[in-house]
């Protein structure tokens, strides 16, 4: 993985914390992985077998969006048989664990350099992707699937309760307000974000919230 841009930028990262930094600083690190176009360096890319994949869902499902059926035809991914939609996922997985390895050596620094307790680790995702459900790739024009929806939301935050988990639905938006509660500082601007310290707390989620996903499509699209 040493060849990949996100490596260097983690690995950049890590070079920032052992430079011994003394004022409180924020490390903000958007790494490309897993994203199109599928692939990653072995072992990482064959590290998932295609017959280890869960059931993908199905392209002929009733009362789905009918750009469903025509994103297929127009890019003729309706022409792919299902094997090839599970070695698509199976990379998209083996990609996810490049990930989970650059987190690990960016947990390793912070143990290495004394940070880990002092400082709040969020790992989150801007979006899901297809990668074979539906029959479908990607994510235009950002449906609200499950697969597209529902993020990777995780958090250390010292002093926290660790293991809990929150059932009920937030935004990676509350990410901002989250930083600012923990940070002390009172955003100066209006916003709809919720910070989610009383969830790091161990409190439960709002079972009545409303969250929202936006997305669209670019008009030179066919």
């Amino acid at each position: 993985i040493e060849s990949l841009s996100d490596f260097r930028n983690v690995d950049g990262a890590i070079e920032f914390l052992r430079s011994k930094p003394t004022k409180p600083f924020v490390l903000y690190l958007p790494l490309s992985f897993p994203h199109c176009p599928y692939h990653a360096p072995e072992p990482s890319h064959s590290m998932v077998s295609p017959r280890d994949v869960p059931p993908l869902r199905r392209a002929d499902l009733p009362n789905k969006p009918d750009y469903h059926r025509l994103i297929r035809q127009t890019r003729r991914l309706d022409q792919l048989d299902e094997a090839f939609f599970r070695q698509l996922q199976a990379v998209y997985l083996g990609m996810a664990g490049v990930t989970d390895a650059l987190l690990g050596m960016l947990l390793d620094a912070l143990d290495e350099t004394g940070h880990a307790d002092d400082t709040a680790v969020f790992l989150f995702s801007d979006h899901g992707d297809w990668a074979g459900d539906y029959g479908l790739v990607e994510k235009w024009p950002s449906a609200l699937d499950d697969c597209l929806t529902r993020i990777p939301l995780v958090a250390r935050v010292p002093g926290m309760q660790r293991g809990h988990v929150v059932a009920e639905p937030v935004e990676a938006f509350d990410v901002m307000a989250t930083a600012l509660e923990l940070a002390g500082v009172e955003a100066q601007h209006t916003h709809f974000a919720r910070s989610l310290v009383p969830q790091l707390g161990g409190a439960a989620g709002d079972p009545d919230r409303a969250v929202f996903s936006e997305g669209g499509y670019d008009p030179h699209e066919a």
